[in-house]
C-alpha cells in the first residue's frame, strides 16, 4: 500500500508540475489580452506595472487535474476537497474582478465553510463536544484563509510559506499512509511550477483567488489527521505547521489595533515590508521563509512521532518566536 501511495503521489506530483508550468505562460497572455492584472497602488501594490493575477486558477488546474487523474473510485473525500477549494478559488476570482468588501467576502468565505462542514469535514475528537468542534474548524478553515490572503504580499512569499506547510503535511501523511498524500503533492508540484514563474521578479501573481483556495485546502487538510491520537497537545501540531501566516495575522491585528487603523484594512506593516525597509533583499526573505518552514517542517514531524516531548515540542516553538523576532530587527544596510 505505501509503495502505490508513493507511485501514484509522485505521478500527480509529476503532472501538477508539468501542466501548471505551461499553463502559466498562456494564464499570463490571456490576463494581458483582457486586462486580468493586479495595479500597483504604491502603498501595498509596489509593483512597476500591472502583473496578470490569474496563477491562482493556473494552479488549481493542474493540481485539480493530477489528483483527478490519479484518484480512485472510492476516493469520494478528495472531490468533496476540490469541490470546496474551487469555491474559494471562485470568491477569489470574483474578489479579483469587483473587489468585495469585507463582510462580503466573510460572508462569501463562511458558505464555503459551512459546506466542508456539511461533508463532514472538522477536527474530530470524543472528549469535545461536536458543536464546538464545528465552531472551532469553522474558524481554522476562515482563520487561515484569511492568513494566506494577508500573507501574499510580495513575490513568491505565498507560495512559499504554502509550499514549507504543504511539505509538513505530506510526510506526517506519508507517515500515517493517508490518501491525502496524493494531494498534497499534487499541490506541491503545482506550486514549484508557479514559483518559477513568481520569484522576484514576479511575472504573474496568485491573486485572490489563488491565495484563497491554498489557504482553504491546507486549512481543510489538517482535519484528516489523527492529531490527537496520542494526547490533546497534538493539536498544537497544525497550530505550529502554520505558523508562517497564523503569525502575520495576528502580528497585523495587534499592529493595526494599536495604531487606531481597523484590522480589515491595508496597511505597509507586513513582515515581508518590514524586512525590506530593513534592507532585506526579496530573495533572501524567501530563503529565510523556506529555513524556517524546514525546522516547522522537523520539529512537527518529530512531535507528531513522539520522538520529543510536549517540553521539548515547546521550547522549539518558543525558540521560533524568538528568532523570527530577532530577525525582524536585524537590518543589513
Amino acid at each position: 500500500m505505501l509503495v502505490s501511495l508513493l507511485i501514484d503521489a509522485c505521478k500527480a506530483g509529476s503532472i501538477a508540475f508539468l501542466l501548471t508550468f505551461f499553463l502559466i505562460p498562456l494564464f499570463c497572455w490571456f490576463s494581458r489580452r483582457y486586462s486580468l492584472v493586479d495595479m500597483p497602488d504604491g502603498v501595498i501594490k509596489k509593483h512597476e506595472s500591472p502583473i496578470p493575477n490569474l496563477g491562482g486558477l493556473a494552479v488549481y488546474c493542474g493540481f485539480a487535474v493530477a489528483s483527478l487523474s490519479l484518484l480512485h473510485t472510492d476516493a469520494e473525500f478528495a472531490r468533496f476537497l476540490l469541490f470546496g477549494s474551487a469555491l474559494f478559488l471562485f470568491i477569489g476570482l470574483i474578489d479579483d474582478r469587483v473587489c468585495l468588501t469585507p463582510g462580503q467576502k466573510f460572508f462569501c468565505q463562511s458558505i464555503a465553510a459551512l459546506f466542508f462542514l456539511k461533508m463532514g469535514f472538522c477536527f474530530v475528537d470524543q472528549s469535545i463536544p461536536s458543536l464546538m468542534t464545528c465552531v472551532v474548524s469553522f474558524w481554522w478553515i476562515v482563520t487561515v484563509t484569511n492568513a494566506f490572503n494577508l500573507i501574499d504580499i510580495m513575490d513568491g512569499l505565498a507560495a512559499t510559506t504554502a509550499l514549507g506547510i504543504a511539505l509538513s503535511l505530506a510526510i506526517i501523511a506519508l507517515y500515517i499512509k493517508a490518501a491525502i498524500l496524493v494531494l498534497l503533492v499534487a499541490l506541491i508540484g503545482s506550486l514549484f511550477a508557479f514559483l518559477w514563474y513568481n520569484k522576484p521578479p514576479a511575472c504573474i501573481y496568485l491573486g485572490d483567488a489563488g491565495a484563497l483556495f491554498i489557504g482553504g485546502f491546507l486549512a481543510v487538510c489538517t482535519f484528516l489527521y489523527p492529531w490527537s491520537r496520542h494526547a490533546m497537545s497534538g493539536y498544537l501540531i497544525p497550530l505550529f505547521i502554520f505558523f508562517v501566516p497564523l503569525f502575520e495575522l495576528v502580528a497585523l491585528i495587534v499592529i493595526r489595533t494599536y495604531k487606531g487603523i481597523p484590522f480589515y484594512l491595508p496597511s505597509p506593516d507586513h513582515f515581508s515590508m518590514y524586512l525590506v525597509r530593513n534592507g532585506w533583499n526579496k530573495k533572501s526573505i524567501l530563503w529565510y521563509i523556506g529555513f524556517v518552514s524546514l525546522f516547522i517542517a522537523g520539529v512537527s514531524i518529530l512531535f507528531f512521532n513522539q520522538q520529543i516531548s510536549l517540553v521539548e515540542f515547546s521550547i522549539s516553538a518558543l525558540f521560533l518566536v524568538m528568532t523570527w523576532l530577532c530577525f525582524l530587527t536585524i537590518r543589513t544596510v
